[in-house]
């Protein structure tokens, strides 16, 4: 046993909370990134975080949790290294599926409301490798930065 006390809100509960508090999570991702250490600041997705957050409610209220990734609208930058962009761009994923999974359980969501969230991170996260060759969703714009020449 964890000593963890499994919540009682539901899945559209928590992504309506998650939805609301878009501007605060935001934040949050962004320490989270900032903590780590990360070589680009701000996010490579840092343009669509807000917007992805908000669409969180209707997605998982609807029952579509890969839904908010494909309805988002922002600027995400990728870098030159393909490779490196995709790397970068999961490990932004990742970090914000973990900082939904932790919102989830604070609200008092159910384990399973906090799968339902956290799988919305998921489905952008698999989308990566496309997003690193310029082909996100339509409401996407992928800019792609170059490197400054040393000296």
């Amino acid at each position: 046993m964890s000593g963890r006390m499994s919540g009682s809100l539901g899945a559209a509960d928590v992504a309506r909370s998650v939805s609301a508090a878009a501007g605060e999570l935001t934040r949050i991702w962004r320490q989270v990134l900032h903590e780590t250490g990360r070589a680009t600041s701000p996010g490579l997705i840092d343009g669509v975080v807000p917007d992805f957050l908000e669409r969180i409610g209707s997605a998982v209220a609807g029952g579509a949790p890969g839904g908010a990734w494909p309805e988002t609208q922002g600027v995400v930058r990728v870098g030159p290294d393909r490779a490196a962009t995709v790397r970068e761009l999961e490990l932004e994923w990742r970090a914000l599926g973990a900082v939904l999974s932790a919102a989830a359980e604070s609200l008092g969501g159910t384990p399973s409301a906090a799968e339902a969230v956290a799988a919305t991170a998921v489905a952008a996260r698999l989308d990566a490798p496309f997003v690193a060759e310029g082909r996100g969703p339509v409401g996407v714009v992928v800019v792609r930065y170059l490197k400054r020449p040393q000296g």
